[in-house]
This record gives C-alpha cells, sequence and structure tokens, in this order.
C-alpha cells in the first residue's frame, strides 16, 4: 500500500491521557525566496525520521522546501526554478511507488502537475504529468478513489461549479480527468469513508459571502462518485476536514466560515448522512481549518488560522467544542494550516502560510496520562490482580501487578500512554483475616460398619464461624455419617468477614466382625452390666472362682488397650476415657480364657 500524505485534509490523532493545557512556543518564522505563499504540505522528503514542509509561491511561480529536525526547527534548503505557471496549491503523496514522497501542485489554477522526489528534499519535473481541471482551481486532496492503492487527486474548481478526479496509473501520471458538478463556487474539500462501506467518498465546501454548504458524494470505489448531497454551513467557507468528533466510529465535518465567523460542525452517521449544523463562533475571517488533538487528552481539538492569529477549540469527545486559545502569528498574513508532530516529542504541532514563507508553532501543552484502577477487599492468603486502564503500558510498585499481600497495603502504578504521556494512581488493598481448621475430629476414630458417629470442627482461630458446608452437603456444625467404607470428608467454614477456609478428616471403617476376634464364652463365665455401658461398666465371674484374674479390653481392630488384674468376683472397669464404639473384654485365669462383647456408649 502507498503512502499518502493528506495533512491538508485529514486530521491527526496523539494518543495521549487527559489533563493537559493548550500552549505553544511563540512562533518562528521562516522565509523562502518567494513570494505570496499561498499553500503548505509536509512530509519526511529526505528520509531522515523528521517532517519536512514544502511551500508554494503565487507570485514568483515557484515552490520552496524547509527540511525539518529533531527539534522542530527548519532549513530552507531548495527552492525551485520558475514554473510556467503559478501554484497555488500543493498536495503530497508517493506517486510513482518508489517509496518516496512526490508533489503535485497547481499551474495557473486550471492544471495540475507532479514532481518526482528524489529523497534528499528535492523534486524533479515528471513528463506528461500534466491534467486539466475546471476553472479557478483552490484546494487539492490525494486519496485513494478507486481502491487500487495508488494515491489519485480530487480538486475543488470555484469558477467552474465542480470537482476534478483524476486517477494514477503505475507511473505516477494521471489519465483524463474527470469533473463532477457540485454547485457555486466550491472552494475546499476533504475526503473519507462516511457511510463505512469501504469506498472514499468527498465533501466540498462551497459558499459566497451571503451562502454557505458543503456537499457530500459518494465513491463507488471506481474513481467515479454519485448525485451530491447538500448540507448548509455557515457563510463563505473556507476549509472543510473530517474527523470522528464523538466517538461514534462515523466521520463527521468541520466547516471553516469565512464571512460568518464561525465553525460548522456537522456530525455523521454510518450511513453517511449528516445532522443539522451547529455553529460556534471563532476568530474573524477564518480560512483554514484543521483538528487534531492538540491538548493530548486523546480527544479531536480544533486549530483555525486567520490572517492575525491561530485559534484553538477544545473538543469533550462529545461532538461538542469550547473556549478559543489564540496564539498571535508574527508578522500576520496567515493563510493555510496544517498539523504535524514536527519535532518528535508526540505533540502536534501547527504551521500556518505566510506571505513570502511560514509560522511554526511548536507545542508545549503538558501532557498528562489520566490512569484510572479500582481497589480491592481480599482474604489473607489470596491474590488480587491490579487491572489498571488509561495508558498502553504500565509498571507497578509491587513489581507485578499480581500481588499477595499480608496486611492491607497501597500499591502505585504508573501508566505510559503510546504518545508518551505519563500518569500515576494508588491502588489500595485491603486484607481481612482468613479462619484456619487446625483439626477436625471424629467421635470414634475406626468405626465399625453399620455404625454412625459425629464429625465436628474441633480446632480453629479466626474471627467467629457463620456458615458450615461438609462434602456432604450437609450445612450443620456437626455431621452425623454412617459410612460403610473409610472416607475423606471435607469441612468448609466461612466467618463473620466472608473469608473461607477448609479442612479434611478421614473416618476409618472396619468390619469388626473380620479383626480375629470372636466372642468365645461357651460356658457363661462372665458377664457384664451395664452392656451398652458409659463411664463403668462391671464384669461378673460366674463359674470362675476368685482367684487373680486379669482382663483386657480390645477394641474392634483387635488392639489391647486396657489391662486390669483382680481377684474379686465382681470386678468393676473404668471406660470412661473410650470412644463409643464397639469393644471386647477377655479374661484370662489359670482355668482359661473366656471374651465377652460390650458396647461403650
Amino acid at each position: 500500500m502507498k503512502k499518502i500524505y493528506t495533512l491538508a485534509a485529514t486530521c491527526l490523532l496523539s494518543v495521549c491521557g487527559l489533563k493537559a493545557q493548550i500552549n505553544f512556543q511563540p512562533a518562528t518564522q521562516y522565509y523562502g525566496t518567494g513570494t505570496n505563499t499561498s499553500d503548505l504540505a509536509s512530509g519526511d522528503f529526505n528520509g531522515d525520521g523528521f517532517k519536512d514542509i514544502v511551500i508554494s509561491n503565487v507570485f514568483t511561480s515557484t515552490y520552496g522546501t524547509f527540511l525539518g529536525s529533531s527539534t522542530g526547527t527548519f532549513t530552507n534548503s531548495f527552492n525551485s526554478a520558475a514554473l510556467a505557471f503559478q501554484p497555488y496549491v500543493l498536495a503530497v503523496a508517493d506517486f510513482d511507488n518508489d517509496a518516496k514522497l512526490d508533489l503535485a501542485h497547481t499551474d495557473n489554477f486550471n492544471t495540475v502537475r507532479t514532481r518526482g522526489g528524489t529523497g534528499i528534499g528535492t523534486f524533479t519535473a515528471v513528463s506528461n504529468s500534466a491534467f486539466a481541471t475546471g476553472n479557478n482551481l483552490l484546494d487539492m486532496i490525494a486519496d485513494d478513489f478507486n481502491n487500487d492503492g495508488k494515491p489519485d487527486l480530487a480538486t475543488a474548481n470555484n469558477n467552474g461549479a465542480n470537482i476534478t478526479v483524476a486517477l494514477c496509473s503505475t507511473t505516477g501520471t494521471f489519465g483524463t480527468s474527470t469533473n463532477f458538478a457540485v454547485g457555486s463556487f466550491p472552494y475546499a474539500l476533504t475526503s473519507g469513508d462516511f457511510n463505512n462501506d469501504g469506498n472514499k467518498d468527498i465533501a466540498v465546501a462551497k459558499g459566497t459571502s451571503t451562502t454557505g454548504s458543503v456537499t457530500v458524494l459518494f465513491g463507488n470505489g471506481t474513481g467515479s462518485f454519485g448525485t451530491p448531497v447538500n448540507y448548509v454551513t455557515g457563510l463563505g467557507p473556507r476549509s472543510v476536514k473530517a474527523a470522528d468528533f464523538n466517538g461514534d466510529g462515523n466521520l463527521d465535518l468541520a466547516v471553516a466560515n469565512y464571512d460568518s465567523n464561525n465553525i460548522s460542525i456537522l456530525l455523521g452517521s454510518s450511513t453517511g448522512t449528516f445532522a443539522t449544523a451547529i455553529n460556534y463562533n471563532v476568530i474573524p475571517q477564518p480560512t483554514s481549518l484543521v483538528c487534531a488533538d492538540i491538548d493530548g487528552d486523546t480527544k479531536i481539538d480544533l486549530a483555525v488560522t486567520n490572517s492575525n492569529n491561530v485559534s484553538v477549540l477544545k473538543g469533550n469527545g462529545l461532538g461538542t467544542f469550547s473556549g478559543g486559545v489564540n496564539f498571535t502569528i508574527p508578522g500576520a498574513n496567515g493563510l493555510r494550516l496544517i498539523a504535524g508532530n514536527f519535532n518528535n516529542d508526540t505533540k502536534i504541532d501547527l504551521a500556518v502560510s505566510q506571505y513570502n514563507g511560514m509560522a511554526v508553532f511548536l507545542n508545549t501543552s503538558v501532557c498528562t496520562a489520566s490512569i484510572s484502577v479500582s481497589s480491592g477487599t481480599i482474604c489473607s492468603g489470596q491474590s488480587f490482580t491490579i487491572a489498571p486502564s488509561g495508558a498502553s503500558t504500565y509498571t507497578f510498585s509491587g513489581g507485578s501487578a499480581v500481588v499477595t499481600p499480608t496486611t492491607s497495603s497501597n500499591y502505585t502504578i504508573t501508566g505510559t500512554t503510546s504518545g508518551g504521556c505519563i500518569g500515576t494512581v494508588n491502588c489500595y488493598i485491603s486484607v481481612l483475616t482468613s479462619p484456619t481448621i487446625t483439626t477436625i475430629n471424629s467421635g470414634t476414630a475406626n468405626l465399625c460398619v453399620g455404625n454412625s458417629t459425629n464429625l465436628y470442627l474441633a480446632g480453629y482461630s479466626g474471627p467467629t464461624v457463620v456458615t458450615y458446608t461438609w462434602s456432604s452437603g450437609s450445612n450443620s456444625a456437626n455431621l452425623l455419617i454412617s459410612p460403610t467404607v473409610t472416607t475423606t470428608y471435607t469441612l468448609s467454614v466461612t466467618n463473620n468477614v466472608g473469608c473461607s477456609a477448609s479442612g479434611t478428616i478421614t473416618q476409618v471403617v472396619s468390619n469388626c466382625n473380620t479383626v480375629g476376634i470372636n466372642e468365645i464364652d461357651n460356658n457363661n463365665t462372665i458377664s457384664i452390666y451395664p452392656n451398652p455401658a458409659n463411664e463403668f461398666m462391671t464384669v461378673s465371674l460366674i463359674t470362675e472362682s476368685a482367684d487373680t484374674t486379669t482382663f483386657y479390653i480390645i477394641n474392634a481392630l483387635g488392639e489391647t488397650i486396657v489391662t486390669e488384674k483382680a481377684s474379686a468376683a465382681n470386678t468393676t472397669l473404668n471406660i470412661d476415657n473410650l470412644k463409643s464404639g464397639i469393644y471386647f473384654v477377655k479374661m484370662e485365669s489359670k482355668n482359661g480364657s473366656a471374651i465377652k462383647k460390650f458396647i461403650k456408649q
């Protein structure tokens, strides 16, 4: 795709942050060797990365090139030999596809010629490049009107009541031009896809001291245009530009009206229609208009010039404008205005043509990015992702956007926009205390199949628990279970500040009849009462003598957990410290042994 430079007809956007005051250095004047400078255009003509400016000198029939620098200063390094006729307006584009910017200029107000760029800041004549236009050509733009990737040209012909469109060839020359009627006294034009169909359209500002309108012609993608549609503006329009002033994705129009001393704003729609013009008073007799983000707040502003001043109106991003900050043109005689970043500092500067040269205003507006971020609240142990907006890149005081503070903390975020504006914002993260589960107990460590037990929270720290949730779905503090196999249970709790924790317990389940212990007391040697028992139980020897007898209490796993000797016929055993479940009493004496089952409640 070829580079197409249409600075005289399109709007520039320097993406930066919010909060900026419009200010410029006092303008610097640059004088050419010609006189009656009428138009100017910019581009990097010598490939050094800095914007240069070319001017047209009507009375001396010359054009001159000012080469730019990193500081925004210019050197008058080239002035053409006298041309055959007066070059009133200019356009810059790569017409011959050699990656070097070329120049198109008018020739006696009814002809256009092109000159090829050399890549060192000069231009050479192109044979057979001239094409005829309508009478009294007053404005010219370059754009691709037939979707072939090459920049074409369009002119506004004040006395011809028409515009001329010439399509560029592969060699950078132009074929037969075509005129399209637009009505009386067209003065300026701009281009853009107004109806979002992928084809470039043209808007023409036209009128006299007592009339004013803008005419829109919709392109069909072949270089031809449909029936013009008219919209009323202020009186005596001199300049028209297109940009999206209200952020709806559709191009709007701004028209500078010389005879009514105002600017008309026409908001566009997705179908290419425009609303009734809203007028803003500006400096008297405005001659030229640009739209750009001049104050660095990402919203399009307007700059307009007359003979003595350049004035800037701030846009609010909603399609309306306010203020009017004026800057004096030294030596007066201002005519045409362009915008560009002339000193590579990300800010949009301005240049205006004068009687025998130009004045350049370098932008010194303070550009500060407006960064926003949401603070947050987390529970201790959790992480928080800081998500700022308003810039392209960010640095975080915590080293990362993801932080895990142990106490409530404040973090600083620095954001940089793609335009180089910097801003900072703080993000406060409040840390709440999470609960800690240290243990979950079971009513019995080992549960026999078919029996039940309770699970409950035994060890905990932190704010008061308000909810319990077991993995089984129960929401009670204690969970009654009757598992048939060993099972792991999870308990999640939430405290009164909304933080949660969880813990697990594994309940061992055994088939108590398979542990190798059988109830053996064929002769009813012993009896147990009460059975089930709670704190104490008594073992009575029925057939045994009062010889020394040893009693063993055995759990369901066959483990001996109590051993006690006695010589009385009735022996009381303390079982208070046993957990609920099934146990066995084994008696051994010189006469043999016996085993009896009992239940601990």
